[in-house]
């Protein structure tokens, strides 16, 4: 039982290091993506907030 925790816990360590590698080597190597997705994130938000604030305002 022992011997498959631990084989387990590697896994999910190879897992997360493939996870952890995958994503930086995407951010480093794809940073004009990464900067579209953080404009797309921030233009969400604004649109939310506004949204939010226009129904605050007719409430």
């Amino acid at each position: 039982v022992g011997s498959v925790g631990s084989s387990g816990v590697a896994l999910s360590l190879a897992l997360t290091l493939a996870l952890a590698l995958a994503f930086l080597g995407r951010y480093f190597y794809d940073i004009e993506a990464q900067v579209t997705l953080c404009i797309d994130f921030v233009t969400v938000k604004l649109i939310q907030r506004s949204i939010t604030d226009v129904t605050l305002s007719y409430n």
